[in-house]
């Protein structure tokens, strides 16, 4: 139907596989579509048969849900934990060794884990103690074929009609035309592929007691971490391949990838710490000096062309390649290398703390920390932060008090401190950095890459916090409130230069960023009763709002950075929204509006008869057509902001924030005797998620892929009052009508869709609901061996209630956990039940 919308011939819809009625020996063996004439053809078992958009009739086998089959499926997951642990008033032990398994929700991702942990402490005198620990792990994580976004997207997706299995019993998995568009079974196995991740910790100290309240600790770490990837890609077929006569190989490079990444740590720091109490009067006092480096060797071996799929070693290799994309976990696309880095932070750290009877209390910190990833001169920052409180409900006045008396709590304070951040900031970022292109006529040379910056310094956060915590009747009932102000600084930013420079972004400060909001809490005991019967309560919420209150000028308004011109109903004029400037916050996102879906063509003449729609070039039927041809039932009204009957960038409106506004949770824990009941909840409010994901398969921008039931809901003669837009073929290009993808080309793009396609991210989760029940000790006491013994059910990630139509409502992150607001498919979040058992000797 998408294609008949799209004006597109039956010639271009039966040269289109899954959907056409392709002749070929590859085609009839994996799409299970035919042309059907009644009385003369046999319909298969199975099969059914639907008119044609085209005229007459076809039959086909619907194999929907079998790709989704395969790729998602329910796992177990066993995890095994023990524990030791005794000692004496000398010396103190502990050992636990832990095993995990899961074999992931997505097919081919699976983890493993197993974990062993010893430490101990021991007097040696009376005023020396030595502590001491090791922990080692290994674990093997291998992630999904292809990529996350293409396992919710192409593959649940691909075509109806193909059927993902070359024989009846369904053991010969069908490769489809790729690796996203084909049976995930065939690609998994022509993959060889490990995963190997050892850790290694070993602490250790020393406390020495020099006087009564004061000793001197000193504390050291050491931390390896040694990770191995390796993988043979053997030689694979299309479906065309498979069907040829005689039958052929797609590819034959059979990549083979070793990558090893290690990472050395090292901190140590010795601490002086005395604690006195005169009278009235209680001091505590600190310092100390601590470092911290780490040395990372990162190496790759990448070779291609093996003779054989037997091999899976790289010395099968014949060809060594100087480049290749994106299998460099750093980011460029050098094939074979070997890099070596270093890191190191010294840091000096005080604190004194004096307070009076417990009532005037004030704690000052100085904290300074050295760098070598910042340039010379700007290596130190300096962090300061000092608070104080006051406990009036230990003054003698409130303890007379009426007030007194239900009053357990009460204590107003105040901080005020500066953190420091260098977080992306890479190791030599500040120096420039080189690299070596491909050789040129056989000669080798560098490429300066990106510029120095030798001004670069320190992003800090200067936070002011005013709090309250109040207790209530003993404290059966407890608020906390704060709030803060929080002013980050100097923010490290990639600031992009213009093009004839001929670099890429300059990593530079720019910028000051506000951030404000309201963080409370409240606790109740509500019973506690005789009969061995108790109840609590607990909720939280934080409330956040960001302003960006300096940038550095660049001539533009507001000295704007990004952003798009939309018009102003309020000041009659066009104004810049979006992207990053002075007064405004973050996260704002704008689009079109879409008002409604017109119904026929009357009600375009009456709405739209002079209306021209720049963005996907159409026009009403009093005018001209334009080169996208004309508006026609089923597409969409939009809003025309400026009501000059052209609908273009300037009509967007701001349709939401991709930051949640509000954010907490609630929890119940209630018991009785050994019954244990707990429950948490977890909401976010205000923020706006962009379901591209949705949007892209309505929109069917590869073209031939299937559609989601919501087509069902989409307009068409029989059903024209709907919110759902007309279909069309590839709703991206020229003959389509961009009601779906709208000025982004099919790209995944925050601003500038659809309306229809953001949703309202408000949820309300249930994270955790546990039920436990505790052996009696009477009982566990005549084994004469258990201490106690604890059996549990837990389950996670059981619900949300939220209007979202996708799996997840929360805020979508990128890899940097940095929010994004855009739904593109995602590694699925388990639900989860755990099965438990706790026995201690």
């Amino acid at each position: 139907m998408g294609y008949l919308n799209a004006g597109r011939t039956l010639a271009q819809v039966n040269s289109s596989r899954g959907l056409g009625l392709l002749t070929g020996a590859a085609d009839l063996g994996s799409f299970d579509i035919r042309a059907y004439t009644p009385g003369t053809t046999q319909l298969p078992a199975g099969w059914e048969v639907m008119n044609d958009p085209y005229g007459g009739q076809i039959m086909f086998k619907d194999h929907a849900g079998e790709i989704e089959d395969v790729v998602f499926r329910n796992t177990y997951t066993k995890d095994h934990y023990v524990n030791a642990s005794g000692g004496n008033e000398k010396g103190k032990y502990f050992a636990s060794f832990n095993a995990f398994d899961e074999d992931g929700v997505i097919v081919g991702s699976k983890y493993k884990r197993y974990t062993g942990d010893i430490n101990g402490s021991y007097k040696v005198k009376p005023a020396v103690e030595v502590t001491g620990g090791v922990t080692l792990s290994t674990s093997s994580q291998i992630g999904v074929i292809g990529s996350e976004v293409n396992s919710m997207y192409r593959s649940l997706a691909i075509w109806p009609t193909f059927n993902p299995w070359l024989d009846e019993a369904k053991t010969r998995p069908n490769p489809g035309n790729g690796i996203n568009d084909g049976n995930p079974l065939y690609w998994l196995g022509r993959v060889e592929r490990s995963n190997e991740i050892n850790k290694v910790v070993v602490n250790g100290s020393v406390k020495w007691d020099l006087l009564p309240g004061l000793y001197f600790k000193a504390s050291g770490n050491a931390y390896l971490f040694d990770r191995l990837d390796q993988s043979f890609q053997k030689s694979t077929q299309l479906y065309t391949n498979i069907f040829a006569t005689p039958q052929t190989i797609n590819s034959s490079t059979r990549d083979a990838i070793n990558t090893r990444r290690r990472d050395f740590q090292t901190q140590f720091n010795g601490i002086l710490n005395y604690n006195k109490t005169l009278a009235k009067h209680g001091i505590s006092a600190m310092v100390g000096a601590e470092t911290f480096m780490t040395k990372s060797l990162n190496a790759q071996v990448y070779g291609q062309n093996a003779p054989t799929d037997e091999i899976v070693t790289i010395n099968a290799s014949t060809v060594f390649p100087a480049t290749t994309p994106n299998l460099n976990p750093l980011g460029t696309n050098k094939a074979n290398y070997s890099e070596l880095s270093a890191f190191r932070m010294n840091s000096v750290l005080s604190r004194f703390a004096y307070d009076f009877d417990q009532r005037y209390l004030f704690t000052a910190v100085l904290r300074a920390d050295g760098v070598s990833s910042l340039p010379q001169g700007h290596q130190w920052g300096y962090f300061p932060g000092i608070s104080a409180g006051w406990n009036l409900h230990k003054e003698a006045f409130m303890s007379g008090s009426v007030l007194g008396k239900y009053v357990s709590t009460l204590k107003p304070r105040v901080s005020y401190g500066v953190n420091g951040n260098i977080a992306g900031l890479g190791r030599y970022d500040v120096q420039g950095v080189y690299s070596s292109p491909t050789n040129y006529d056989g000669v080798g040379g560098f490429l300066h890459e990106k510029l120095p910056n030798a001004n670069l310094r320190w992003e800090k956060s200067k936070t002011i916090d005013l709090g309250l915590d109040l207790g209530l009747f003993g404290d059966k009932l407890t608020f906390l409130f704060d709030y803060y102000d929080r002013r980050t600084s100097d923010l490290l930013t990639d600031l992009t230069l213009p093009s004839y420079i001929g670099y890429p972004p300059l990593k530079t400060n720019l910028g000051t960023l506000q951030n404000r909001g309201y963080e409370m809490a409240v606790n109740a005991r509500v019973l506690n009763t005789k009969g061995g019967f108790s109840l609590n309560l607990g909720a939280n919420a934080s409330y956040v709002k960001n302003k960006v209150l300096k940038l550095p000028f660049n001539g533009n308004a507001n000295n704007r950075q990004g952003g798009l011109q939309v018009f102003d109903p309020a000041s009659g004029q066009v104004i810049w929204v979006g992207g990053i400037q002075e007064g405004q916050s973050l996260g704002d996102i704008y689009g079109f509006r879409q008002l409604s879906i017109f119904r026929d063509a009357e009600e375009i003449a009456r709405i739209a008869g002079n209306r021209t729609d720049a963005i996907a070039n159409i026009t009403g039927p009093n005018l001209p057509a334009g080169t996208g041809g004309r508006i026609t039932p089923g597409d969409v009204n939009w809003e025309d902001v400026n009501g000059d009957n052209i609908i273009d960038s300037r009509d967007q409106v701001y349709l939401g924030s991709t930051i949640p506004k509000w954010t907490g949770g609630f929890n119940a824990n209630a018991s009785y005797k050994g019954i244990s009941l707990y429950t948490r909840f977890e909401f976010a409010l205000g923020h706006t998620i962009y379901n591209d994901l949705v949007a892209r398969t309505m929109g069917n921008y590869q073209g031939t892929f299937n559609y989601i039931d919501l087509m069902k809901q989409s307009w068409s003669p029989e059903n024209p009052n709907t919110d759902v837009p007309k279909v069309y073929f590839a709703d991206q290009v020229l003959g389509s009508k961009q009601n779906y993808t709208r000025a982004n080309n099919a790209n995944i793009v925050l601003n500038s869709n659809n309306s229809r396609f953001y949703e309202k991210g408000d949820y309300l989760a249930l994270r955790e609901i546990t039920l436990s029940y505790t052996l009696p000790k009477t009982l566990t006491s005549k084994t004469k061996l258990l201490t106690n013994t604890r059996v549990y059910a837990t389950g996670s990630n059981l619900f949300y209630i939220s209007r979202f139509s996708g799996p997840s409502p929360e805020a979508p992150i990128d890899g940097n956990n940095n929010v994004t607001g855009i739904y593109a498919g995602a590694y699925p979040l388990p639900r989860t039940f755990v099965f438990g058992l706790d026995v201690s000797f």
